[in-house]
């Protein structure tokens, strides 16, 4: 019998090839053990990697905006939210509105003009901090209760 050469592992690791030491036999039980990977890789020593970094980045933005016309436009959706209404995060301002209107029809008025200020602050040439306050005390004067018609 011909003794077999260990042949030269390799392991994707890290998004690239890296050569890795063949597995040597035990010396008290003369079975081969198993390949070992960095501490990183393993269950408990494993660093968090998130699958989706792209979605994470999006998370973060969203829960920590710098504009201050979109955190007024979140926190409206966080009170319509309460109020009861199903707020998908790919409803867009105007479908929103609409839906928002159908919902609460004795706030319409005051939900069409929060949707038409967000809108030509968020979409068009610019805003002062004036108006972004205009778009905040509107929001904050809406008020909606969970249930009501």
């Amino acid at each position: 019998m011909v003794p077999r050469r260990p042949a030269a592992h390799v392991a994707l690791l890290g998004g690239g090839l890296r050569p890795v030491a063949p597995a040597e036999p035990a010396a008290e039980t003369g079975h081969r053990q198993a390949l070992q990977l960095p501490a990183r890789h393993h269950r408990r020593g494993r660093r968090h990697r998130h699958r989706f970094p792209a979605l994470l980045s999006l998370r973060h933005a969203a829960a920590r905006p710098g504009d201050p016309v979109l955190a007024t436009w979140n926190r409206f959706r966080r009170k319509l939210k309460r109020a009861g209404l199903e707020v998908p995060p790919t409803r867009g301002p105007l479908d929103l509105g609409c839906a928002a209107m159908r919902r609460f029809p004795r706030q319409a008025r005051a939900i069409q003009g929060i949707v038409d200020l967000y809108i030509e602050l968020r979409y068009g040439a610019g805003y002062t901090p004036e108006e972004a306050s205009r778009l905040r005390r509107e929001v904050r004067r809406l008020k909606l209760h969970k249930g009501a018609l």
